[in-house]
Order: structure tokens, then sequence, then C-alpha cells
């Protein structure tokens, strides 16, 4: 079974949580630290398949080094041989680079002075990118052709502590990179559409993908297959029908896009309505998307009931975080924002319940970050939703950091909202 490692993004129980529910096998070799895992699964992980994954920044598969399996294994003599063999028979400049956890700089130094020399000696001229401080951006790999023909980075995991006394049974893991996160495509998807507005939450464009992978966890769909995505996963996707009630300028809609789901948006306000519809179509043209993907979006307010244009295999959304806050809310600030929070929750859920009552919910609810650190949940609103029939439904995984609400939370430092992501069942038939 292939071993492969991932480096996760800043919020690494979230990135974690959408791994395992994309992978059926997903099972945790090691911690290496919080954003950085090594995991088996016997699926074949390739490039494209990361492309619609949120979580995760880069995946490397474990390389076949039987030497290298104890500590004091001499990477100066590993590491040149099994880099020669990844470059061989290639005619162009060489782009080789290191990303290392647990090796001293100096070693690091020292290892692609010596790749150098090696792949000089075997009349292959290369580059390396990085130092010994900091490994190569993800940006930057990619600029450079990492991962791809000609091109390698070599991922190196040991876990000597400075100063500590190397044992000789403690393993070393050694991989190469084969996917890296395009974070100018991120960008260019956040910045570059037509239509933003700054004036209410800005959903990030990776969170809006890993809500809609962990919908895989409430659909009767089994996720899209790695080593099976040359169609960008539309063999899945296109028989998903995504609807998002509080669209806003579009951002989980514009990633249902790009998956080739089928989309359902809409929102109380013109100004939002407007906004998405001119975001889809930059991106439907921009991704030339077959017509037979179909969205429908429209101005309407997600606590009245309406008729839709089809039937939602799962409703993904951002409801509110309420109003844009420029400092730490006071408890009396908290006591009122939890109020119209819970208000709008519990009325969303009564009006969906009766307009879609078997479509499964991944929602966000807002969590108030007072100055002393403290966080404030809604707490009535979930015991009134599992009253209407929906069911909690969360990861189960030890390595993964739930609530005791059984949600996620995305927090970001210095923000005084944050997000508690949750996955509802929809209420069980009568019989």
């Amino acid at each position: 079974m292939p071993s492969y490692c991932a480096f996760l993004g800043h919020q690494p129980h979230l990135s974690l949580a959408e791994l395992s529910v994309l992978l059926p096998d997903f099972k945790v070799q090691k911690m290496w630290q919080p954003q950085i895992v090594t995991f088996d699964t016997k699926l074949e992980i390739d490039e494209t398949w990361l492309n619609g994954i949120g979580g995760t920044v880069l995946i490397a598969k474990e390389l076949s080094v039987p030497s290298a399996k104890k500590k004091d294994a001499n990477l100066e003599k590993i590491i040149p041989s099994l880099l020669h063999g990844e470059l061989k028979g290639v005619k162009k400049k060489a782009v080789f680079s290191f990303r290392c956890f647990g090796v001293a700089r100096s070693q690091i130094r020292t290892l692609y002075r010596v790749c150098k020399l090696h792949l000089k000696s075997r009349e292959l001229s290369s580059r390396y990118i990085g130092n010994e401080r900091h490994p190569a951006k993800p940006g930057t790999l990619l600029l450079r052709g990492i991962p791809g023909p000609g091109n390698c980075e070599v991922v190196i995991l040991r876990d000597e502590k400075k100063g500590a006394r190397v044992k000789d049974d403690e393993p070393i893991w050694i991989g190469s990179t084969i996917a890296v996160q395009d974070i100018e495509a991120y960008t260019e998807r956040d910045m570059g559409k037509p239509f933003r507005d700054t004036q209410t939450g800005l959903l990030p464009p990776k969170l809006a993908q890993v809500m809609l992978n962990l919908a895989f966890l409430t659909l009767p769909l089994d996720p899209p297959t790695p080593g099976k995505t040359k169609k960008k996963d539309g063999s899945v996707w296109e028989k998903i029908t995504v609807w998002d009630p509080f669209c806003g300028s579009g951002v989980i809609a514009l990633e249902a896009v790009l998956r080739r789901a089928h989309i359902l948006a809409s929102d109380k306000t013109e100004k939002a309505v407007k906004g998405c519809i001119e975001n889809i179509k930059w991106m439907r043209n921009r991704e030339k998307t077959p017509k037979a993907v179909t969205h429908h979006i429209w101005k309407q307010n997600a606590l009245k009931p309406c008729e839709l244009a089809r039937n939602p295999s799962v409703i993904v959304t951002e409801t509110s975080l309420g109003p844009p806050l420029k400092k730490a809310p006071t408890k009396k600030d908290v006591a009122s924002l939890i109020r119209d929070a819970e208000k709008l929750e519990l009325g969303f859920f009564e009006n969906i319940a009766k307009v879609v009552p078997e479509t499964p919910v991944i929602c966000s609810f807002p969590v108030y970050i007072t100055k002393d650190g403290t966080k404030h949940f809604l707490p009535k609103v979930l015991g009134k939703i599992e009253k209407l029939g929906y069911r909690l439904t969360c990861v189960s995984n030890p390595h993964i950091k739930a609530t005791d609400r059984h949600s996620l939370l995305y927090l970001r430092p210095d923000q005084y909202v944050g997000r508690e992501i949750l996955s509802f069942l929809p209420p069980q038939k009568k019989s």
C-alpha cells in the first residue's frame, strides 16, 4: 500500500477531515507536527485530484529506500543516488529541491552541495531551489516544473531534535513531491472574479472546497477517486446538485461549477444575485463548462418557501457571520449577536425542513471571540435544529480535533468571528 506525506494548511484538523472523507481507507501513519502527516491509502493520488482539495498544500509519495528506515542512515550517501535515479535521462538542466523536517540546516546545505556534485559527475547539470532555512514555496515549485519530467523535490522527515541523541531504531521517511496546490489559481478565483463584495464576510475559496468535499459525509455517493480524475471529477460531481441559499458573490457556487456540479444559488439581495450571476458567467466561460451542467441563480429570502428548478442533492452554505466587527465584541455585544444569529439559523432550518426535507446540509455558524479569547458558540440552536429531525454527523478519527458539539472550527488569528463547520443528515423518513 502506498505511503504518502501531506503538508496541510493552516487549519490542519479541517485538512485531515477533508482527506479522511475523500479517502475511504485513509490511515494516519504518523503526525510529525500538526501540519505534516504521513498516511496510507491504496489509491494512487495524482495532481489533478489535489486540485479539488482545499486543505492540503502539497503531497509527496514515499520512495523505496530500505536502508533509510533507520535514523542513523547516511543521507549524504542515500540521497544523491536516489535523486539521480529520479532525474536520470534528463537532457536539459535539472531542477531539484528539498523539503525537510527534523534535518539540521547545516546538513541540508551539505546535502544539496553533495547532490549537485554527484549529478555533475554523471554529466547532468542542475539547479537547486530553496535554501537550508526555508524550502521552495509551492508557487516556485510549480513555476520551476516540480513535479514534472526532469525535476524533483525530495521530502525528508525524521524525528531528530536539536541537541538530542539520535536513536538507531527511530524511523526516517523519504519521498518525492507528486502534487502541489496551485496558489495562483486560488488567488485568481478569489481576487480576479469580476464581482467582490468586501462589505460581507468573504468565504475563502479553499474553505468552500473543504465544505463541498465534506458533503460526501452525507451523500449516498462515493467521493472522487484519485487516479481517475482526468475529467476534473465530472463523473461524480455531474450527478450532484448543490444549493447555496446564502450565495453572496457565489464563492461556493464557483467552486462547485469548477467541479461541474449543477448549481442552485440564491440570496435575498439583488446586489448579491447580480454579482453571483456575473461571477458564474465568468467562471463558465473560463473553464468551458458544458451546457449540460446547469445553474440557476435567483433572488430569494432563505427563510421563506420557494420552488426550485431542480431537487438539490446537498445544501452547502455559509449562512451569516453577522455584521463586520472592527474590534473584539463585549459580552453584551455577543449576547445580541448570538440572539440574532440563532433566530436566523433556526428560521432557515425550519424553512428547508419544509421545502427540501430529504436534503443534507453542510453549513457554517458564527463563533464570536471576546477580548480574553473566549469562544462563544450559538448555545441553543443545535438542540432546536435536532428537534426538527436533523442529525449531526462528523468525521471520526482520533487525530482530528472536533468540538464537543461534533463540529469543526475555522479560526484565524486576530479575528473576532470564527466559523463553526457543521454537517447535518436530513430528518429520517417517517414510516
